[in-house]
């Protein structure tokens, strides 16, 4: 039996093993080399059920926790939005909570910040990349030209053809328009 063993040192096994053996000195060396039994010759029939079930239970076991811990993994894993922005004012700095930010627009390959209480900023970041740091749910890409604070939204209007109308606080000079096939999402999110 110890030459057994030796297959070890040679071959990765990974999986779990029933030993059957007649030599009952090697039995802890089983349990070093992925054993859940060590059966010894002659082997009785309840003993092989009795291992067979002991496997059975144990990959059972470890398949439902797996899935319980791969749940818990993608809860952990959620994740942080952005909490503020640094941006220029002047020759100085200063932090926008996101919280204080009413939408964010995109003009002639410039993205701006629109606070709540009407300052604009320019911002080096494109729509697509600051949609990915906001929170969703406070947060929604309204059309190309439009990121906004659910708060910013001081009206929501019918417009032809199934497309909406958003009005925004603090107001915008253009229409800012919902597309017929964007109008169910926004729904979804808005509700």
């Amino acid at each position: 039996m110890n030459l057994s063993f030796k297959i070890f040192d040679a071959v990765a096994i990974n999986c779990p093993i029933i030993f059957t053996t007649a030599y009952d000195e090697y039995w802890q060396d089983a349990f070093e080399h992925n054993s859940i039994d060590y059966l010894l010759k002659p082997i009785k029939q309840e003993k092989l059920e009795t291992a067979l079930k002991k496997y059975e239970q144990l990959k059972k076991y470890f398949t439902n926790n797996f899935q319980q811990l791969m749940n818990w993994q993608q809860q952990t894993k959620q994740t942080v939005y952005k909490k503020r922005f640094l941006v220029k004012k002047g020759n100085d700095y200063v932090t926008i909570k996101t919280e204080d930010i009413a939408y964010f627009y995109a003009t002639h390959k410039l993205v701006c910040m629109v606070e709540k209480e009407g300052q604009k900023f320019i911002l080096d970041k494109s729509l697509a990349d600051l949609e990915k740091e906001l929170e969703p749910a406070l947060f929604y890409r309204i059309n190309r030209k439009y990121l906004v604070n659910i708060g910013a939204i001081k009206k929501i209007k019918s417009y032809p053809k199934s497309k909406l109308q958003i009005e925004l606080s603090p107001p915008v000079a253009e229409e800012v328009i919902i597309s017929q096939e964007n109008t169910a999402a926004f729904k979804e999110w808005a509700g």
